[in-house]
Order: structure tokens, then sequence, then C-alpha cells
């Protein structure tokens, strides 16, 4: 995969046309889908109606499975957050537990959960797991303390790492080759983005417009994108071992992708300059940036989508009273 040298784009925004369908679970008050799989499965969490969380899988099929980690406790909004989930159905995530620590899981096909947690660890989020398994997060040695990234291979074993002269690494993402999309926060408080390779090398990802950089999904060809903070709010772009490009929607002071799939497609939010709405978008490779529409929804966000073009997200369904968060997934 190649990327052209480093432009800033505004492409036309086109609407696309096709079969966007909108989920909720009966004793939900809001769901929100966070990873969708290869074979379009959905992981994610719900509010129910004492506004605990409880975590979800969405089969291709739209049947659900509903689940809470043993030992989820705390005041609400507190619970079982599901992150993401790979080609076999393992999901990763992490749960609060009596002490309000967050802890990470693994939860298998058959509904079986592991719980595990860097040693000495007080809180260990799982954020992405590959379809080898190997799960990325981060950890904290105290609570509120400084963050470390890890990676967990399949069989248990652990790496810590950190990014040189981070206050915080929190690892976002993690590919087939076991490559990192970072955000690592310094000591004035800035973002930056890095890769880690599997050797363990730390490539940073230079935005050349601002300190603030936040990195987001990585795809299979190590291309990573996220968003940029400049002087009027943010853009999107795609990184490519070394080479950058800039992009956003039309007139918008806001453009943050979320995620991207193997064909380099990007998917996340905007927010339309003449409504001040949010508004779904999927940018093509070639630069050709398209609404996504969900019936009946405002404020909607991508979250997740996959090789086959199909995406997962959530917006503010406003045809039910009172209106709430609910999931969407489909073709654009």
């Amino acid at each position: 995969m190649t990327l052209a040298l480093t432009v800033a784009l505004a492409i036309a925004a086109l609407p696309l046309e096709g079969a966007i369908t909108t989920f909720s679970l009966p004793a939900a008050t809001g769901t929100y889908p966070q990873s969708m799989s290869p074979g379009g499965s959905i992981a994610g969490w719900y509010l129910d109606t004492n506004y605990f969380v409880r975590g979800f899988v969405r089969g291709s099929n739209g049947d659900f499975v509903l689940f809470d980690v043993p030992g989820a406790v705390g005041p609400p909004p507190m619970g079982t957050f599901p992150l993401s989930i790979n080609k076999a159905g393992l999901v990763v995530g992490y749960f609060t537990d009596a002490q309000g620590n967050r802890q990470a899981f693994v939860r298998a096909n058959d509904g079986s959960i592991t719980t595990f947690g860097v040693s000495g660890a007080a809180g260990t989020v799982a954020t992405s797991i590959n379809q080898d398994g190997v799960i990325a997060g981060y950890f904290t040695s105290a609570q509120g303390g400084p963050k470390h990234g890890f990676l967990r291979m399949p069989e248990g074993v652990f790496v810590t790492f950190d990014v040189p002269g981070a206050v915080d690494t929190e690892p976002q993402q993690i590919n087939a080759s076991q490559i990192l999309s970072i955000a690592a926060t310094a000591p004035d408080g800035s973002t930056s983005a890095f890769v880690r390779t599997k050797s363990g090398e730390v490539v940073p990802i230079r935005s050349g417009q601002s300190a603030q950089t936040f990195p987001a999904g990585i795809n299979d060809y190590a291309t990573v994108t996220g968003s940029v903070q400049n002087e009027t709010g943010y853009v999107g772009f795609l990184w490519y071992r070394g080479l950058r490009q800039l992009f956003q929607a039309p007139g918008s002071r806001y453009t943050l992708p979320s995620a991207i799939n193997n064909l380099g497609t990007t998917a996340g939010y905007y927010v339309d300059p003449a409504t001040r709405t949010q508004r779904g978008f999927v940018r093509t490779v070639d630069g050709i940036l398209s609404d996504v529409a969900v019936p009946n929804c405002i404020t909607v966000a991508i979250d997740g989508i996959n090789d086959a073009g199909q995406v997962t997200g959530h917006c503010t369904d406003l045809s039910v009273t009172p209106t709430k968060v609910v999931g969407f997934v489909g073709i654009p």
C-alpha cells in the first residue's frame, strides 16, 4: 500500500446510500459498539436501566450474547467494557473491580472469561486483540499513576514497554504483525502518536502542524489513521512508513477518524459546519469522503469498519421517546 506525498485534502462529501440497521437491547438506555470483526460480529457495551455497564456481542446474524465479567462492580457508570473483537470471536476489554480499578479480561467464543493483569499492577486495560490472539493495552502501577504499555501473548506471557520520555504510554490498536498504534503523553501534557514494531522499535508519527497528534486505527499494512489538532480544530491523517496525508470533511473544523481497514478505507465522524451536527463518514484510499446517514438518527459516530466495508457505530435515535443512543451496522 502506498500513500501520496503529504498534502491537505478536503474532498466533497458525497452521501452514501445503502442498508444501515440500528439496534438496541430492550433494557438498554444506551448501546455503544466498539469493534467489528472481519466476519461482521460486533463487540461493545450498553447501559442498563440502572446505568450499570454490561458487555455484548452481536453476531453477524443479529443475535446477541450479553455478559458481565464476574467481579465487575462499582457505582454507575462502571461495569464491563468490551473494546475489541477478533476473527475468532475473542473479545477483550476491561472491568471495574471493588476498589474502582480497571482490570483486563478476554472472553472466548464458548463464553468463558479469563481476567488478567500485569504482575504488580494496580490496574490493567486491554484495548485491542489481533487475529493471532496477541493482546495490547496499558497498565498502571498505582491507581491514577502513569500508564505503561503491554503485549500479552496467547500463552499468557507479558511484554511491557514505554515510549521514551513519555509520562503515559497507551497502545490503541494492534495489527496482524504485532505493530501498534500508540498515544503517548509528554510531561507538558501534549499527546503524540507513535508506532511500535514487533522488534520493539518505537517510531514517531510526525504531524508537521502541532504537538497534538491522536492515533486511532492501524491496519495490517501498518497504515495508521487518527487526528491532528491545529489552530482551528482537528483534521484527519493517514501515515505509512513516514509518509503523511492530511484530510478533512469540506469546511469542517472537526474531522476525527477512528478506524481503518486493509483496503485503506478510513471511517469516523466530523462536525457539519452548516448544521453543527456530528455526522459519520467513510473515506476511500483514493480520497473520496462520503457522508454516512443513519435513519432517524443524529450525532452519528462510526467506531469500526471491516474489509467488507461494513461499518458499526452509535447515534442518537430520534424515533423513540425519550431519545437514546443506539448502535448501527451496515454497508453504507
